[in-house]
């Protein structure tokens, strides 16, 4: 697990806001949502990403699901781990920003 990346990713959702529609489903659009952690400008560079209303990319043009390994590896998480985090319903079907990051926090308190 890289502690710092996961608390650098869970400060990205608590400064993304409060949303009105906190939702998980948006991976490839600045929502806020910890699955969109993935989606921000820092990443997308890291990653060499690019994003479009289908989804992100590396570029090569391949899709990108938040399983693939790039992600794995960055957060040196387990597959179950990132589901849990930054699925769909990942950081327990969190309904705010505030409460995903606090999952996530919890997450690597709890798992140090």
């Amino acid at each position: 697990m890289n502690k710092e990346r996961l608390l650098a990713a869970a400060r990205a959702v608590r400064e993304g806001g409060a949303r009105e529609k906190f939702t998980m489903h948006k991976f490839a659009y600045d929502c806020g949502t910890p699955a969109c952690v993935l989606a921000r400008p820092d990443l997308q560079d890291a990653f060499q990403l690019k994003k479009n209303h289908y989804g992100l990319f590396d570029v090569a043009g391949r899709q990108l699901w938040l399983d693939d390994s790039i992600f794995r590896e960055h957060f040196d998480l387990a597959r179950g781990a990132i589901e849990e985090l930054f699925g769909e319903t990942g950081c327990d079907h969190a309904l705010s920003p505030e409460e995903a990051a606090q999952y996530i926090e919890n997450f690597v308190k709890e798992n140090e």
